[in-house]
């Protein structure tokens, strides 16, 4: 894919935890109870945006390969799949934001951890042919947050050298992307890590590998999750304390608008929910030569963002959006998008139903099947008793929070609109996805407001 201008100003923070349970006579404490684990993802006092509940494991609905309105992005099936699954269980009226990068990630810390057909279940599931692409996946990862904070680097050089130029209330570029994962065991519970295991989290994902008691596990969880997202999620969950092990990743990113809105611009206007009915909301208002895609199903507008991340907003299908975007050409775009905040929280069983449902059933089986012999030994075999995902995104005319906003300034009035610009009136339903500008593009977050 050809790169992209970079640009926009958002702050995303998403937090993904895998519980696993132990089975058999070794246990101390009691075994965590499968219906009962989507609590783990409650307490944190946040508002979500989406029912609690889905057509999900737990929830009394099947939901079959055949129920999923699978979308090709050409960002990769696990994707695709992830987003059909989560609008599959119930989210299809409703706002949401997923991140199929993060859901990988932990995963990959209980693939690393496997071993035979569970191990080759969780490859599969996970869409990785084995577990040397998979690590080949995390360093492309890794590799486009180090771009990013090269890019903050220079952007930050060449503010100073030209502060003077700039004027009083110029702010410095602030932005951060980060990735982190961590192994917590429950100290209850007997067996010791493997150090083959340790050796690999740490070398191939930058984990740590850490030990609490049963009374401490939730806060230090919560407190690694609270700063690796910079305070966005504070909680992953409400009690980890019957766990034996958790896995957590943690995927971070705030930047800022190349060019950005004014909020003299920003002004109060109809949403067309997609039920019909209409909602008041802050639309941000601009006209700029950005690039742009238009055809019989669908309009696309890419605001890219500082550190080589691309914002892409879409009205009707993002099928084939990879190539859409691919084919989108630098147009004057008069553009109307909402300032909006979206809170998602995925603990009612959906995530490993979506596992199961691709074919993971060993990692779940509470039989003593499930083989996990290559992360733990000597005590009780282990399970993956649930997955839990929380996600939080808020967009407005600077970005987020503090994100400063330079280069913008500098370049908002380069050139005159022609007579009939292209539009980009994002006054109903939308998707929105966020991709690494890269030779091999990752698609970090997706989602959609529809109210």
């Amino acid at each position: 894919m050809r790169a992209l201008r970079r640009g926009l100003a958002l702050l995303l923070a998403l937090a993904l935890a895998i519980s696993l349970a132990g089975c058999g006579a070794g246990a101390k404490e009691p075994q965590a109870d499968p219906g009962q684990t989507s609590q783990a993802g409650q307490g944190s006092g946040e508002n979500s945006d989406v029912p609690d509940g889905g057509a999900a494991e737990g929830s009394g609905e099947e939901i079959s390969m055949d129920d999923l309105n699978v979308r090709n992005t050409g960002f990769g099936g696990f994707a695709d799949e992830f987003a059909a699954y989560v609008e599959a269980a119930g989210y299809a009226q409703e706002n949401y934001m997923i991140s199929p990068t993060s859901f990988r990630a932990a995963l990959a810390l209980a693939i690393a951890g496997a071993e035979g057909e569970t191990k080759e279940q969780l490859l599969k599931a996970a869409a990785f042919a084995d577990e040397e692409e998979m690590y080949a996946w995390y360093r492309g990862v890794s590799a486009d947050i180090e771009r990013f904070a090269e890019d903050l680097e220079l952007q930050k050089e060449r503010f100073e050298r030209d502060r003077q130029w700039l004027g009083p209330d110029a702010k410095a570029p602030d932005g951060a992307f980060r990735i982190a994962n961590s192994f917590w065991k429950n100290a209850a519970y007997e067996g010791s890590l493997v150090p083959g295991y340790k050796a690999k989290i740490e070398g191939e994902l930058g984990a740590g590998a850490f030990e609490a008691s049963p009374e401490e596990i939730t806060g230090q969880v919560n407190r690694w999750v609270d700063e690796a997202t910079n305070g966005m999620i504070p909680a992953i969950a409400s009690d980890l304390s019957k766990s034996c092990a958790v896995l957590v990743n943690a995927l971070y990113l705030r930047s800022s608008w190349i060019d950005e809105f004014s909020k003299f611009g920003t002004e109060p206007g109809d949403f067309i929910c997609a039920d019909g009915s209409k909602v008041q909301k802050d639309f941000m208002n601009a006209r700029r030569d950005t690039l742009y895609y238009e055809d019989e199903g669908c309009k696309l507008v890419i605001l890219p963002m500082r550190g080589g991340v691309d914002a892409v907003f879409v009205l009707g299908s993002a099928e084939d959006l990879a190539a859409k975007m691919n084919a989108a050409e630098y147009t004057q775009v008069r553009i109307m998008l909402p300032k909006f905040e979206i809170e998602s929280s995925f603990s009612a069983g959906e995530l490993p139903a979506l596992l199961k449902l691709r074919g993971a059933e060993l990692p779940f089986d509470p039989n003593g099947r499930a083989d996990f012999s290559a992360m733990i030994e000597g005590g009780e075999l282990w399970y993956i008793s649930d997955i839990i995902q929380k996600s939080k995104i808020r967009l407005d005319e600077e970005g987020i929070e503090a994100a400063a906003v330079t280069a913008m300034m500098m370049a908002a009035g380069a050139a005159m609109p022609p007579e009939d610009p292209k539009e980009f009136i994002a006054d109903r339903p939308f998707s929105f996805f966020l991709i690494t500008d890269s030779e091999a593009p990752e698609l970090l977050f997706s989602g959609q407001l529809v109210k």
